[in-house]
């Protein structure tokens, strides 16, 4: 989705102006954490205001119709990195993909394999998000997981 149709949905949606969050580069790093304002805060903000989701109160219509978008944002991000993904991985269907494979030199091999396993290293050591502290778990490991892949691919790219 553009900057465009992105700003069209976010004024469809009731609001004046745009966060910076959704004109982000694809890679925000970890720099973007909870502590900055807009649509990546929204949620924890919210949570915090209504700890007690038994307690029957509502959430302000604008707070509600932030959470959506940032929610809708998120599942835009997920788009897009799942397409980056299929598209990668479209390589390993084609023929000379596992000759190359075979003749490539280790470390490049080695670094596809230790990506996947940070990736599923960090996956499974989050929490199920139901607290904030679980949530300030979550986005550590998250955190942790995109350094570690950052310098992997940065070390790749330098070879």
């Amino acid at each position: 989705m553009d900057d465009e149709a992105a700003l069209r949905l976010y004024r469809k949606l009731g609001f004046r102006e745009l966060h910076a969050d959704l004109t982000r580069a694809p890679h925000p790093g970890p720099e973007a954490s909870s502590s900055q304002e807009g649509l990546s805060n929204i949620g924890w903000k919210a949570y915090k205001r209504c700890s007690d989701p038994n307690s029957g109160d509502q959430m302000p219509e604008k707070e509600f119709r932030e959470a959506v978008a940032e929610f809708i944002g998120s599942l835009i991000s997920l788009s897009e990195g799942y397409l980056r993904l299929l598209k990668a991985a479209l390589a390993w269907g084609r023929p000379g993909f596992w000759a190359s494979m075979a003749s490539e030199d280790t470390r490049v091999v080695g670094a596809m394999f230790k990506a996947l396993a940070i990736f599923t290293t960090s996956i499974s050591s989050m929490p199920k998000v139901s607290t904030p502290e679980d949530l300030e778990v979550a986005e550590k490991a998250i955190g942790s997981c995109i350094s570690k892949l950052r310098e992997l691919l940065d070390e790749l790219e330098g070879e």
